[in-house]
């Protein structure tokens, strides 16, 4: 399978909105899978998005509930992303 070059208006793109929307909405933008734009985002581009106050103390609240029910709570944070962040608080 080849891979298709990520242009400069694409990473543009990502750069550019990677706080207002999620990465599956990016993907849909641009054509791309959801976990493509994930990876460039973190990996080559080193874009995170910083857990506000309101998100930790959902999670802190939440303690009786699992990180899938506490990721449908946070939109745009992954079932792993809460894991992490529940792990280093």
């Amino acid at each position: 399978m080849q891979t298709k070059r990520w242009t400069p208006h694409e990473l543009l793109y990502i750069t550019g909105n990677y706080l207002t929307q999620t990465d599956v909405e990016i993907a849909a933008h641009l054509g791309r899978s959801t976990e493509a734009v994930s990876l460039v985002r973190c990996r080559r581009l080193k874009l995170y998005r910083k857990w506000s106050d309101d998100e930790v103390q959902v999670l802190t609240d939440g303690a009786d509930k699992t990180a899938a029910e506490l990721s449908e709570m946070l939109p745009g944070r992954t079932v792993k992303a809460v894991e992490q962040k529940r792990w280093r608080l």
